[in-house]
C-alpha cells in the first residue's frame, strides 16, 4: 500500500511547526518571556536657593569671597551642578552675577543642603545688595 498524502507531509510539517513555535517562545522551554518592562522613571532633583548669600570678607583688591546656601527639594539626586548667582539691589535690579560649578562627580541627595563658596563679588556689591537669586542647572541621576 502506498503512503497517503497525510503520511508523507505530516512529519515534516509538524517538525516545522514545532521549530516556529520554539523560536517564537510559544513552545515551552527556551523561548523569550516577552518584552521587558521599561525601567521606572528617574526621580528628579529640584535645587533652589535656601538661606542667605554672604559676601565677604573682602581683600585689599576690592574682591570679596562669597557663600550661598542651596537645597535639593526634589526626591531625586543631582550631579554636575552649576549655576549663576545674581546679587540684586533694593529695586531687584541685578548688580552683579557670579558663576559657580560644583565638582562634577559630587552627588546632591534629596533634601540635602549644600553651600557654594567661591570668589569674587566686588565690595560695592557687598555694600548695596539686598536680595539674591540663582539659576541652577544639574543632571538628574539615580541615587545609589
Amino acid at each position: 500500500m502506498s503512503r497517503s498524502w497525510y503520511g508523507s507531509f505530516a512529519a515534516p510539517c509538524l517538525l516545522a511547526l514545532l521549530l516556529v513555535l520554539q523560536s517564537c517562545g510559544g513552545g515551552g522551554g527556551g523561548g523569550s518571556s516577552g518584552p521587558t518592562a521599561p525601567p521606572p522613571p528617574l526621580p528628579t532633583a529640584n535645587i533652589t536657593t535656601f538661606g542667605i548669600l554672604l559676601i565677604g570678607p573682602c581683600g585689599a583688591n576690592t574682591q570679596c569671597v562669597y557663600s550661598a546656601e542651596f537645597l535639593n527639594r526634589g526626591p531625586g539626586c543631582a550631579q554636575s551642578v552649576k549655576g549663576v548667582i545674581r546679587a540684586l539691589d533694593k529695586d531687584q535690579e541685578v548688580i552683579e552675577s557670579q558663576r559657580f560649578e560644583l565638582n562634577p562627580a559630587e552627588v546632591i541627595r534629596a533634601n540635602e543642603e549644600f553651600l557654594v563658596e567661591s570668589c569674587c563679588f566686588r565690595v560695592k556689591t557687598r555694600d548695596t545688595f539686598k536680595f539674591w537669586t540663582a539659576k541652577v542647572t544639574w543632571t538628574d541621576v539615580r541615587c545609589l
